[in-house]
């Protein structure tokens, strides 16, 4: 297994085999997997004025904490991303007011505080806000193969039971219109599920 790169090498080309090459795969699956979520909040970051990755600070102004953090920062309004910067497994990680949930392993973490967060098979500490959806698409080799008609809604309820998250598609009658989604627990299990309603 060889990877290609048009970076840091004098001829263009740099060759990489073995876990580099596993992890960046698994990484790179997971940015598509997270295109219909990035294509809503660009939307909404561009109507509010924001940038999509941004500064704990520009969301939490109140927290004095999230001033002083310039190792993590927001994707969007939900998730936060904490990468490792050493060849570490964990690493510790300040999350602001409210709960969070981590990506990979679903642990619930108390925010207004530190914490020393482990890694997963993809390897960065990402974690979503509670009471937030996440659109989801299939893995594809390229954008132009999104399936964008075979969309999954991850879940990360909030302590009720809840989550809200946004939905645009980028093509169709309804393209770069929001789209909001609403969640709650289902009795007996599962989500019952609201959407599309037009914001």
């Amino acid at each position: 297994k060889t990877l290609r790169t048009g970076f840091g090498s004098p001829t263009g080309i740099t060759f990489y085999e073995g876990s580099l090459l596993d992890d960046f795969r698994r990484a790179a699956e997971l940015r598509y997997a997270l295109l219909p979520y990035l294509y809503a909040q660009a939307a909404d970051a561009a109507a509010r004025g924001l940038p999509l990755m941004r500064a704990l600070l520009l969301d939490h102004p109140d927290d004095p904490t999230a001033w002083m953090i310039d190792d993590q920062y927001l994707l969007g309004r939900d998730l936060l991303v904490a990468p490792l910067f050493e060849e570490v497994s964990a690493r510790p990680v300040y999350l602001p007011p409210g709960a969070w949930i981590d990506y990979q392993s679903g642990q619930t973490y108390e925010g207004g505080r530190w914490h020393t967060i482990a890694a997963g098979a993809i390897p960065i500490v990402l974690l979503a806000r509670a009471g937030s959806i996440v659109p989801h698409a299939e893995v594809a080799q390229s954008t132009a193969e999104l399936r964008w008609d075979r969309i999954e809604l991850r879940v990360f309820p909030s302590r009720d039971g809840t989550a809200l998250g946004t939905f645009v598609r980028p093509e169709g009658p309804r393209a770069s219109v929001p789209q909001r989604l609403e969640a709650a627990r289902a009795t007996g299990g599962g989500w019952t599920l609201r959407a599309p309603a037009k914001l």
